[in-house]
């Protein structure tokens, strides 16, 4: 036997469910701005093969982008140092890597990257000093 609801029961039922969901949904413009802090974060553009220091300090290196290929065993080393030697946080091949990588790693030091060997990448390093 095929039981029949009731239409307007039904509807009810339905509008409650909408009316709960709704209730636990907030719009963005809805959520709290003033309790939330996001960290900001610096830039730097590497477009040479050299040694550079991208933060003298203790800091979190956030990521590291190549937006552009290098090209002949061309690599990208990343120090928690102050110059080209020290501790290896990141060792990036720039011919073969595409895209960004997410480190969010702390420095103590400083963040230093070396581009070397070959034509040199374009390369994107997100930052903050702490």
């Amino acid at each position: 036997m095929i039981r029949r609801i009731n239409p307007p029961i039904a509807v009810m039922c339905m509008l409650i469910g909408v009316l709960f969901t709704w209730s636990a949904l907030k719009p963005v413009s809805a959520q709290p701005s003033a309790d939330v802090t996001y960290p900001v974060y610096n830039v730097n553009y590497i477009t040479t093969n050299a040694t550079t220091a991208v933060l003298i300090g203790s800091g979190v290196l956030h990521s590291l982008c190549v937006t552009d290929f290098g090209a002949s065993s061309n690599t990208a080393t990343v120090y928690d140092s102050l110059a080209g030697s020290g501790t290896i946080i990141a060792l990036f091949d720039t011919v073969t890597f595409d895209g960004c990588a997410l480190l969010d790693v702390r420095v103590t030091t400083g963040i230093t990257i070396v581009t070397a060997t070959g034509t040199a990448p374009e390369i994107t390093v997100s930052y903050r000093a702490l």
